[in-house]
């Protein structure tokens, strides 16, 4: 009988996390360089990073 692989299916979690959060980078990624233009970087980084950084 199989036992459950904890770590795998976190790590799997995990990466899948982070795909969709590249996956959202991407889309906006237009609408962050129209704003660029107007904003200064650390108002960009407040709305791209979360707020434990």
């Amino acid at each position: 009988m199989r036992r459950f692989d904890r770590r795998s299916f976190e790590r799997k979690g995990l990466n899948k996390l982070l795909s969709k959060d590249e996956k959202l980078l991407l889309d906006n990624l237009q609408d962050l360089k129209a704003e660029s233009l107007r904003m200064s970087i650390k108002e960009i980084a407040r709305m791209v990073l979360p707020d434990e950084y």
